[in-house]
């Protein structure tokens, strides 16, 4: 009579995981969808911009920015959004699929592939978005006047600048320690009943890491400096080093 107790109470507890990792899997399939179709209209802008080179004539910097490096920029960034929108449409299809018909514990094995797809095409989009505006940068190149030209290469300057701050103050306020994560795991009935599972990484946490030392979110000192020793953190302060010359610095948060 316990064991039949405690069987039908394990199943009680593994069918409520089994709802919650499907309740994840249904939100990591949206935003795969979600990146596709963003993807699939920047990457038809791309395409849109090759028509332009059939107009250049008697600009500014027409050898090495008309025919050179303003078509590599349209095509690089056509490419990365086509790469962004073949990966998330993929795994749109094939992780719902893999949960539904694998063997057992395939959920949990398609929740997590879902989260590592979901952030590579966010990457490649994240990509493509920087290159589609650096082609408007050289698009104004091609003026014939300066002053239009300078003003222009300023805009889309600032507005790759406040892209990057967006991209920041919004992972900061969505950032948590990946090491606070706990999953629950089950043991044998024979071995002792059950027991947690130590905290691990979660592959979601890594995707929202803060980029920058500010905005802990409430963490504890101790907390904080645990954080800063992690391998992920210390990996995003690089990528920020290597960004930052590369845009205009800002004394202030814009958002």
């Amino acid at each position: 009579m316990i064991l039949a107790t405690k069987s039908a109470l394990r199943s009680g507890v593994e069918v409520k995981l089994l709802h919650i990792r499907e309740r994840e899997l249904g939100y990591f399939y949206s935003a795969c969808t979600q990146i596709a179709t963003q993807s699939a209209l920047l990457a038809g802008f791309c395409y849109s911009g090759l028509t332009y080179l059939t107009y250049v004539d008697g600009d500014i910097c027409e050898k090495t920015c008309a025919e050179m490096t303003y078509p590599l920029a349209v095509t690089s960034a056509m490419g990365f959004s086509m790469l962004a929108l073949w990966q998330s449409t993929l795994a749109s299809m094939f992780a719902p699929g893999l949960a539904l018909r694998g063997p057992p514990g395939s959920m949990e094995m398609a929740a997590n592939q879902l989260v590592e797809e979901y952030q590579g095409a966010m990457r490649l989009f994240v990509v493509s978005l920087f290159l589609f505006m650096a082609t408007a940068l050289l698009w104004s190149w091609t003026w014939d006047s300066w002053i239009t030209s300078a003003i222009g290469t300023l805009m889309v300057i600032v507005t790759m600048r406040v892209t990057y701050n967006t991209i920041i103050n919004v992972g900061d306020e969505f950032d948590f320690d990946p090491s606070l994560v706990a999953r629950t795991n089950f043991r044998d009935a024979t071995a002792g009943g059950w027991a947690p599972r130590k905290p691990s990484p979660d592959p979601l946490a890594t995707s929202h890491a803060s980029l920058r030392d500010g905005g802990q979110l409430g963490l504890a000192p101790s907390a904080a400096a645990a954080r800063r020793r992690e391998p992920w953190y210390s990996r995003n302060r690089a990528i920020q080093a290597v960004l930052n010359p590369l845009l205009l610095p800002t004394p202030m948060r814009l958002f």
